[in-house]
Formats: structure tokens, C-alpha cells, sequence
């Protein structure tokens, strides 16, 4: 079964590397390099490979009177993140990557799977927004319409996305009930919550009832309001100790739409823990919903 999987996945691999340089050949791409690490929106360093388009011409996407980007992306491997941030909230660094957005062709060619897609939303001052999308290196992806969002060179992307330090759902896979290493805690490979608000930080949960973990770094004492923006089945949060031992708060348990929060005063600088427990309404000897939920961090 190993082996059947190894060699599926090398397969899809090749399909992706050359359906990628032939969109990238097509559309005068330097950028042929996967992005699916642990620690930002999509894993990106935004390393020297991500040169926008040579024909891109500044602020034809991000123009003196957008004022808020919602970026969403998803991927088989990498499960779902996203950031949404104002204007007047922007890094030097953040605003100069949102003026080199460009806009190029729809990149042909067979379709492949397994990449990270990206939702660009861009409101204006007067309320209208304009949605966009991007791929991986970008490669083609589905079906075209009339109705299809315009395309964003990923190579122009990149940088804005090397930014972001947000959690993905596939961090927390494997921080799901039980270690899968002897005498290690469940919350051994949870990975660290920004604490970045702009963040859509999200996390896995899967049919079976479960507790899934994440870590929380405090660099002073502060109150931070933590809460699930997407959900599904019966939710509630808590905060632990560093050690897992002494449970530090409690949200109310909620069932869906209504979605769990947990309010904390950190009495001092330090790694905590959260843990999301997530129980079906049918109960737990039965499955109910799997998928990715989103949980942001806020100072009340």
C-alpha cells in the first residue's frame, strides 16, 4: 500500500512540475517552485524565484482606493488558511508586494491536481469588490467561464504571501487525539497560532470526536479572545498550561453556526496551549462533519 502511494504521488508530482513549465513558459514565469511548507499562508519564503510578469504594470489590482484584501488559499497537502488585513493596517514591505499584483492570461494546458489554489478579494473604499485567483506556479486549473475570476501572476503573489505566518489545516493533522510516538503528548507537534489578527488560522478536525491541539506564544502579559470563525458539529476551547497539566480557561460549548471562544488574560510571557474539542450532536459512538475549521486570534 506504501509503495501503490509513493508512486501515485511521485506520479501526480511529474504531471504538476510539467504542467507548471509549460503555464510558466507561456506566461514568462521565473517562478517554478512549490510553496507548500509549514509557517505562513502557504509555506512560502518568497525566496529570489518569485519575479512578477516582465510586462506587469503597478497598481492595476491594488489601487490607491482598495482598502481591504481577503486572501483565502487551499490545498490537498496543505488544507485551508487565509489573511485579511486593511489598508491602513499594511507593512511598508506589504503594501510595495500589493502594487506589484498583476493580472496576466488564463495559462493553458491539462489540468493537474494537488497544488495550492488562491481566492484574491480586493475591496474598494465604495463597498465593491473584486475577486481574483492564482495557482501554484500557474498551473491551469479547471474549467474557464465568462464568469471566471481574472488570473494573478503567482510570481507576483509571492511576495505579499511571504508576509503572512499563519497556521494551516494540514499543520494540524497530526495533532489529532493520540501521538503517534510512545510517551509523547498529543500537543508535541501542534504548531504555534500567530498572533498576527489578521490571520484565518486554520486547523483540521475529522469525523470522529477529537481534541485537536495548537500552541500559543505570549510574548507579555495580555488578554487575547480566541475563536473558531468556522465551524461545524459541537465545539468548545480551552487554555492550558505549557505542560498540558492545569487547564487555565473555558469557553462555553457551541453547536453550529455558533461557533466556540475562550477569553484569557496571560498572566505572563510564555508558550501555552489550546485545545479545540470537537463532539457530534449524534454523538460520539457515530461520525459526524470532517473538514477544516478557522480560529483567529483578537485582544479584546
Amino acid at each position: 500500500m506504501t509503495n501503490l502511494f509513493a508512486r501515485s504521488s511521485l506520479l501526480a508530482f511529474l504531471t504538476l512540475t510539467a504542467a507548471a513549465a509549460a503555464a510558466c513558459s507561456s506566461t514568462s514565469q521565473s517562478d517554478t517552485s512549490d510553496h507548500t511548507g509549514s509557517g505562513s499562508t502557504t509555506g512560502s519564503d518568497g525566496g529570489s524565484d518569485a519575479a512578477p510578469a516582465a510586462t506587469c504594470a503597478h497598481g492595476q489590482v491594488w489601487k490607491a482606493s482598495s482598502a481591504l484584501i481577503e486572501v483565502s488559499s487551499f490545498g490537498f497537502w496543505q488544507g485551508s488558511t487565509g489573511y485579511i488585513k486593511k489598508s491602513a493596517d499594511l507593512t511598508t514591505e506589504q503594501a510595495a508586494a500589493l502594487d506589484a499584483l498583476c493580472v496576466i492570461p488564463e495559462p493553458t494546458g491539462p489540468v493537474v491536481s494537488d497544488f495550492n489554489s488562491y481566492t484574491i478579494r480586493i475591496t474598494d473604499t465604495n463597498g465593491a469588490t473584486t475577486t481574483y485567483r492564482a495557482t501554484d506556479s500557474n498551473v491551469p486549473a479547471g474549467t474557464v467561464t465568462s464568469s471566471t475570476p481574472a488570473r494573478i501572476d503567482y510570481g507576483s503573489l509571492r511576495p505579499y504571501l511571504a508576509t503572512i505566518h499563519c497556521v494551516t489545516a494540514g499543520q494540524t493533522r497530526l495533532t489529532t487525539g493520540a501521538s503517534d510516538d510512545a510517551g509523547t503528548p498529543p500537543w508535541s507537534k501542534a504548531p504555534t497560532l500567530s498572533d498576527d489578527e489578521a490571520c484565518q488560522n486554520g486547523l483540521f478536525a475529522p469525523y470522529s470526536c477529537a481534541d485537536v491541539w495548537l500552541k500559543f506564544q505570549v510574548d507579555a502579559p495580555a488578554t487575547y479572545d480566541l475563536a473558531l470563525t468556522r465551524c461545524f458539529g459541537s465545539t468548545r476551547l480551552h487554555v492550558f498550561s505549557e505542560d498540558g497539566a492545569t487547564e487555565l480557561a473555558s469557553g462555553a460549548a457551541s453547536t453550529e453556526p455558533a461557533c466556540a471562544s475562550v477569553e484569557y488574560a496571560f498572566p505572563k510571557a510564555g508558550t501555552f496551549l489550546v485545545k479545540l474539542e470537537k463532539t457530534n450532536p449524534a454523538g460520539c459512538d457515530s461520525n459526524g462533519g470532517a473538514g477544516d475549521m478557522t480560529i483567529v486570534v483578537r485582544k479584546p
